[in-house]
């Protein structure tokens, strides 16, 4: 195959299972099933040095060994896994089976086996498959596979790009040192062929008064391995060596175009691809006409034609092309005669024989495809040469390339995945913390339920089996009803309170402003607090407050809250105060106790929902903890705030200033949807 496409493909293919690899190297470390863990690590890094051609063959024996224990290692680790099994053992035995598949038939990126390759590219799908979902639970590791996704196909992507520009670039650069090569190895045949012409030529006046005798030859100047040979115009030999034998290849030479050139009264050369028991290669013809004694040098005077001959085996063509390019192969081809190579490859007389002009291409071969030139020896057709380099220098020179492209990115890779460790521990941290938070306050809130839930049924359900029975006196009897009463109260309140929290919550929670008395709102609180806190004075300071913007209803219930706190979190026998304050802002409710304060630092922590100063505080106090989450809620509709302070002795005031005035008794739903109406008209 082409070295330009097997070499990006293998790539990609070797680095698609260390991508799939390492993200069950990931899981595996996250789960703490170390020998798979491991595994995983030795296969990646196996695939990794087989991706680089650190181990180029798939029957490597360390390469095989490492994919074995690899895959072997993965499966004792992690061979009890219940979650997407089918697709995870079904990727391991893909990896296992292109393991023995590539040991038992070889290859590498130069030769590549597409069957191994294949089923390991597969095996690896498999696995990223069975990664990205068993990684759901955990939302870091979720987050780092997504990473590790991304930054697997930029690598494919760019190391195939990569490797294919190489490869290509390697390619070309092969292709401009075969022109060279060709041309100066057909310089130096060239050169052969005017020299044994030239000598023709200069010995042809000394046979031409003995012509027609067989020693005519006698003392023609022939090197080492040379023959000569005459012939009549016709092509008929007349003599040949000293010995008058002439060589099969001689015996072609009248069907050559130096021939018909000789005859035509001019010196001439040609070339013949000769077939001999061990000797096969190219024949190398000068010839020159025989002139009659005194006459003209003119085709009409021509007596016949000598021809010197010098045969070149392949392997001596051979040498000429590797002292000019080394590892280059050669092979010659004709028409009507077929081709001597040094090539082991199937297409070599199709391409060689019969070429038009010179080309480039690539040559199927056993090793895979060779990049070649092919050129007519003489600028003709007739005889072509083909010099070839080895698909392994254009796969070797793209390797070096590779190689350390791989290091680069994999060390890339590496950094990059620490960043994203680091940065999915930054991202997903704050979202840890508030599931741990939410969980926490789950927990709290049910059991504070449950508490404040379980304290009023207690005495409902006791009194009630008492007064069931029957035999109770009067006055006793009147008082278990008022307990009863009170702790009906109670469970009215805390439901109320969880259902207003919930509506403030889906923006359902409405109220209706009017004009309110603000004397009379600390009044009722007063008065309603005084029956249920026997061991709390409940005081009021009144100034003579006007009216003030407000839902009646609403701004009780935030009282009762705030009063319900301060009494909560303060001494048996301390006053509680209710106070209504007129200022140039509006009207200033505040509530004071004589408790233990609050932290300055952790006011700000009052307020959400399900807040209390800390744990035991519910526990301690009672509560929900939601009573300053609606008060806050409530206040916000009245465009208010609630304002908390604590003294250096003790003690907390909280306070709250509504806007004085007339309104209208419009709701302030109605007034809202007054104002959308208007918006739309306009």
């Amino acid at each position: 195959m082409d070295p330009t496409i097997t070499v990006p493909a293998h790539f990609t293919l070797e680095i698609l299972s260390v991508v799939a690899t390492g993200l069950v190297c990931a899981w595996a470390i996250y789960e703490k099933r170390w020998i798979a863990a491991g595994g995983a690590a030795v296969f990646a890094v196996a695939q990794a040095l087989h991706a680089g051609s650190f181990l180029a063959g798939d029957d490597d024996t360390a390469l095989i060994v490492l994919r074995l224990v690899g895959v072997a290692l993965i499966a004792a680790g992690a061979y009890d896994i219940r979650v997407r099994r089918e697709p995870f053992l079904a990727g391991l035995a893909l990896l296992l089976g292109g393991a023995i598949w590539g040991a038992v038939s070889g290859g590498s990126a130069a030769q590549l086996t597409i069957g191994p390759h294949v089923m390991n590219a597969v095996g690896a799908i498999a696995l990223l498959w069975w990664t990205w979902f068993v990684t759901r639970p955990s939302v870091r590791l979720r987050l780092l596979v997504s990473f590790v996704l991304v930054l697997g196909v930029a690598v494919i992507v760019t190391g195939g790009s990569v490797s294919r520009v190489a490869a290509v670039e390697k390619r070309d650069e092969e292709y401009g040192k075969l022109g060279p090569t060709a041309a100066v190895v057909r310089q130096q045949l060239a050169a052969t062929a005017t020299d044994l012409a030239t000598r023709a030529a200069a010995f042809s006046p000394q046979t031409a008064p003995k012509f027609s005798d067989r020693t005519s030859l006698r003392g023609a100047p022939l090197r080492s391995g040379e023959f000569a040979a005459t012939f009549d115009p016709k092509g008929k030999a007349v003599a040949g060596l000293n010995d008058g034998s002439i060589p099969y290849a001689v015996t072609t030479i009248p069907r050559m175009d130096a021939f018909r050139a000789a005859t035509g009264g001019n010196a001439g050369t040609g070339y013949r691809v000769s077939h001999a028991a061990g000797a096969d290669g190219l024949g190398i013809v000068g010839t020159a006409p025989v002139f009659r004694p005194g006459g003209s040098r003119s085709g009409s005077d021509v007596l016949g034609v000598i021809a010197f001959a010098h045969p070149l085996t392949i392997g001596e063509i051979q040498q000429m092309v590797v002292a000019v390019t080394p590892e280059a192969e050669v092979a010659l081809g004709q028409a009507g005669v077929g081709s001597v190579s040094t090539i082991s490859s199937k297409d070599i007389t199709r391409a060689v024989a019969g070429a038009a002009g010179t080309s480039f291409r690539t040559i199927s071969t056993p090793t895979g495809d060779w990049p070649a030139v092919i050129t007519p020896i003489d600028g003709s057709p007739g005889v072509d040469m083909m010099i070839a380099l080895p698909a392994a220098r254009v796969v070797d020179a793209t390797r070096t390339l590779v190689r350390s492209f791989l290091i680069a990115l994999l060390a890339a890779a590496l950094l990059a995945v620490v960043v994203a460790l680091w940065l999915s521990a930054r991202i997903t941290r704050p979202m840890l913390d508030l599931v741990e938070q939410s969980e926490r306050l789950k927990t709290d809130f049910l059991a504070s339920v449950s508490h404040e839930l379980r304290t009023p049924l207690t005495p409902i359900r006791g009194y009630t089996e008492i007064l069931r029975r029957g035999r109770v006196p009067a006055r006793r009897a009147s008082g278990y009803l008022d307990e009863i009463g009170q702790a009906a109260q109670r469970l009215e309140r805390i439901v109320s309170l969880l259902v207003d929290v919930a509506a403030m919550e889906a923006n359902r929670y409405h109220v209706n402003i009017d004009d309110v008395a603000a004397n009379d709102l600390v009044r009722d609180v007063a008065a309603r607090w005084e029956q249920v806190s026997s061991d709390h004075p409940i005081r009021t300071e009144l100034d003579g407050a006007t009216d003030v913007k407000a839902d009646p209803v609403a701004i009780g219930r935030v009282l009762d809250e705030l009063v319900d706190n301060a009494i909560k979190f303060s001494p048996d026998g301390s006053a509680v105060t209710v106070a209504a304050e007129t200022g140039d802002g509006g009207v200033t409710f505040s509530v004071r106790d004589q408790g233990q304060g609050i932290d300055p630092a952790r006011l700000a922590e009052l307020g959400g929902a399900f807040e209390q100063i800390d744990s035991g505080d519910t526990r301690r106090f009672g509560g929900l903890g939601l009573g300053l989450n609606y008060v806050r809620g409530v206040l916000k509709i009245h465009n208010s705030r609630l304002e908390l302070s604590s003294g250096s002795k003790g003690g907390t005031t909280s306070a709250f200033t509504l806007p004085t005035g007339t309104v209208s008794r419009m709701s302030a739903k109605a007034q809202r949807s007054r104002k959308a109406s208007k918006s739309k008209a306009r």
